[in-house]
């Protein structure tokens, strides 16, 4: 495997990026690992390092990970999102700071809903899903949608 001798150029152990390797197409993840090497500060090289990890782990873990950042900034998200809409139970139906309703999830997210009163009753499946311009909108089981913003 070509792998070990760049893992001994930067200077770490080859075991847990040699499991990485096993099951994805060799020259795509030495590109990535060659671009490491080449970073100079070490803290940039170890974050460069995490992330070719976090891009090649298990498609399980990701597809979680994706689960739970759903909805979230991009500045906040870990992984790229590949969940286009979400299923949840409302667990909880509040009020926002400006004094619009939000909706807690089972899954622990909570949404702000631009709506005047709250459009959900507890124990309701709602759908949120992507909408044009990095929205959200939020689908009552009566099928009218809402625009949503995540705050937590």
């Amino acid at each position: 495997m070509k792998l070990l001798p760049l893992l001994a150029l930067a200077g770490c152990s080859a075991a847990p990026l040699a499991v990485l390797a096993a099951d994805r197409p060799e020259n795509a993840l030495q590109q990535e690992l060659r671009n490491c090497i080449a970073i100079t500060t070490a803290d940039a090289r170890l974050a460069c390092y995490d992330a070719v990890a976090q891009r090649h782990a298990s498609p399980e873990k990701a597809a979680r990970r994706a689960k739970e950042d759903f909805g979230l900034p991009a500045a906040s998200r870990v992984a790229e999102q590949a969940v286009e809409t979400l299923q949840a139970k409302v667990a909880g139906i509040g009020r926002s700071a400006a004094a619009r309703p939000t909706v807690a999830l089972d899954n622990g997210q909570v949404w702000e809903v631009d709506a005047s009163e709250s459009p959900v009753e507890l124990g309701q499946t709602v759908s949120i899903k992507r909408g044009a311009m990095s929205s959200y909108l939020l689908t009552t089981p009566r099928k009218r949608s809402y625009h949503a913003r995540r705050i937590r």
